[in-house]
C-alpha cells in the first residue's frame, strides 16, 4: 500500500508512506556472522615465528589430562 501525503515543512516534494505486505526473511532481525582467516604471507610468517617460539616440551610429559589442563591455562 502506498499513500501520498502533502509536502512536509517547506519542501516541495510529497511524502510517500509505503507499507510492505510481507516481511522478508532478513527483516526478522536475524544476523549472519562471517569469519575469515587472514591468509596474507606476512601473517603466515608471523604465526610461524610465534609457533617456533613456544616451548612445546612441556606438553610431552604427563597424562593427557595434565596436558589438557596446561593447554587451557
Amino acid at each position: 500500500m502506498i499513500r501520498i501525503l502533502p509536502p512536509f515543512g517547506l519542501s516541495d516534494l510529497n511524502v510517500l508512506v509505503v507499507r510492505l505486505k510481507a516481511l522478508t526473511p532478513w527483516g526478522k532481525g536475524s544476523r549472519k556472522v562471517v569469519m575469515r582467516c587472514d591468509t596474507r604471507e606476512s601473517r603466515k610468517k608471523e604465526l610461524g615465528r610465534y609457533l617456533t617460539s613456544v616451548d612445546w616440551s612441556v606438553f610431552v610429559l604427563g597424562s593427557c589430562e595434565d596436558r589438557d589442563n596446561l593447554l587451557e591455562s
